[in-house]
């Protein structure tokens, strides 16, 4: 069966400078690892995001929801990739909060 993940990451950005740090966050790692995937589709819609990623024949799908004060974030493994959940829970919040982390000395 198909595995839902989903978690929500703060910050205190406003949703139009989270939304550009998230887009340029996720074109930085699809240049990054653009290479593994046969797709890697990022289609934004005012401040929400759908991904859509496969390789090796399995496709996994994003939402993305950038709020004024969080991100919320839906994904959606496969079977096949649903023993990596924890995995990909682990990913995600490490690299979104990366993406949306003030830089020293500016709260």
């Amino acid at each position: 069966m198909a595995r839902e993940v989903k978690l929500s990451i703060p910050h205190e950005l406003g949703a139009e400078e989270a939304k550009r740090r998230i887009h340029d966050g996720l074109e930085a790692l699809r240049a990054e690892y653009g290479t593994h995937f046969s797709t890697a589709d990022i289609v934004w819609s005012d401040t929400n995001a759908d991904v859509k990623i496969a390789a090796f024949g399995q496709s996994l799908t994003t939402a993305i929801d950038v709020a004024d004060r969080r991100v919320d974030v839906t994904l959606l493994l496969p079977v096949l990739l649903a023993g990596f959940a924890e995995r990909a829970r682990n990913f995600l919040e490490a690299k979104g909060s990366d993406m949306l982390r003030l830089p020293p000395g500016s709260s």
